[in-house]
């Protein structure tokens, strides 16, 4: 019997086929690590599972962002399509484009066409957009233009960091890192109820590394690393559908630009 090239091809497609529908009827095992967890985003401003929201949209959860070691917004560059972070000054007055649109203008009072959101509150001021990234609960990526329900400066699309809330259980945690050029990396946040009502939680971190570009003009090693930042969030909720949060956050970024030597 003479089968052609068509023929086994056809053969074996419909034998891929079985397979696959064999798969999807059996039962998944709930250790399987293949099968990944269930991301709830707000997006479109309610809480929607990742696969139902309408929009493209990229979301990455506190492990990813852990795992990928992001320290600001521009380790987001590497885990997100189309998205791209330039500065020129160092930390100050970055340039954000998303599916190539963004404003290429790096004066410190221009808008870009990305708004930068930090628990959805806008950060309008360029020099406050590479904020110390930690203690996240997930960074949601919406392409744009996301106008609608965002408003001005999404043409290009929004970004939301959002932070991890007290929750209903007391957490703790302590990471630390340590890399070439003395870099060492410390973060930690403990978190929980008061009581039925109350809850809060207190996060910080310190990032710190030596310069790998010699200066000798001043004398310095630039391009080092030399910021901390915290950030305190307090819940009350008086009633069953009522929430109060407090948010209070800060830092300093005391390093040296790479390019002039000067203080980012």
């Amino acid at each position: 019997m003479k089968l052609s090239t068509r023929t086994i091809a056809v053969t074996a497609l419909a034998l891929l086929a079985g397979t696959v529908s064999h798969a999807q009827a059996g039962d998944v095992d709930a250790g399987d690590s293949s099968f990944l967890d269930e991301i709830i985003v707000t997006a479109q401003r309610r809480e929607q599972s990742l696969g139902d929201v309408s929009i493209a949209i990229t979301a990455l959860d506190g492990d990813e962002i852990v795992a990928h070691r992001m320290n600001d917004p521009m380790g987001l560059v590497l885990q997100v399509p189309t998205l791209h972070i330039k500065s020129v000054f160092s930390k100050s007055n970055p340039q954000v484009f998303l599916r190539g649109v963004g404003v290429n203008d790096d004066t410190a009072l221009t808008s870009g066409s990305v708004g930068m959101y930090s628990d959805e509150v806008f950060l309008g001021a360029p020099a406050g957009q590479l904020f110390p990234v930690f203690d996240l609960e997930r960074v949601e990526v919406l392409r744009g233009p996301q106008g609608t329900l965002y408003g001005r400066n999404t043409t290009g699309g929004a970004i939301n960091f959002i932070s991890r809330r007290p929750g209903t259980q007391l957490e703790t945690s302590l990471r630390a890192a340590i890399g070439r050029f003395g870099e060492r990396t410390v973060e930690g946040a403990i978190g929980g109820p008061a009581n039925d009502n109350f809850g809060a939680r207190l996060a910080f971190v310190v990032n710190q590394r030596d310069g790998y570009m010699r200066n000798g003009l001043l004398g310095t090693d630039d391009a080092n690393v030399d910021n901390w930042a915290a950030r305190l969030i307090l819940e009350y909720d008086p009633t069953d559908n009522t929430s109060l949060s407090l948010k209070v956050h800060g830092g300093r970024n005391d390093a040296l630009a790479k390019q002039y030597g000067n203080r980012a």
